[in-house]
Order: C-alpha cells, then sequence, then structure tokens
C-alpha cells in the first residue's frame, strides 16, 4: 500500500477489516458483515487495481463505494474517519 508518494507498506486485513467493522456498530450482525464486506472490498480491489501496488487512497474509496452500497450509515461513518488526500 502506497501511503504517500515516498512510504510503502505491506497491507494488513486485519486494519481494515477492523475499520470497516468499527462503522457497522450500529448493526446486530456487524461483525459477520464485516468480514463479508472485507471480502469485498478486497476482491474490488484486485479486479479494479491488476498491478499489486494501491494507494491508500484507493482503498478508502473502493471501502467507501462498498459500504455505500450495503448500508448508508456505516459508509457516512467510515468516509468521517477516512478522508482521501
Amino acid at each position: 500500500v502506497r501511503t504517500d508518494p515516498d512510504t510503502i507498506s505491506p497491507f494488513i486485513r486485519e486494519k481494515l477489516l477492523i475499520s470497516i467493522n468499527s462503522s457497522l456498530g450500529h448493526r446486530e450482525k456487524h461483525v459477520s458483515e464485516a468480514v463479508a464486506l472485507t471480502d469485498t472490498v478486497i476482491s474490488s480491489i484486485q479486479s479494479e487495481y491488476k498491478n499489486s501496488l494501491v494507494s491508500r487512497d484507493e482503498i478508502i474509496e473502493t471501502t467507501q463505494k462498498v459500504l455505500k452500497n450495503f448500508d448508508h450509515t456505516a459508509a457516512v461513518h467510515y468516509s468521517a474517519y477516512h478522508k482521501t488526500i
């Protein structure tokens, strides 16, 4: 994951899962839904961005799209804490 022009960090699935789960806290089955949505985000990233290097902003934008299609409140919550540059 490119976090800025000079920094590359490994992608950590669990970090994405935790951020999605915190956005779904208002839902009864938020943990299982967060796991499924994390898989959806990763799948979308892999199909949309063929190269192995993805920016932080691309991950955020993809996650926002997936959440918006699933639960508007979760998307708003996620977007409030994850700003793109």
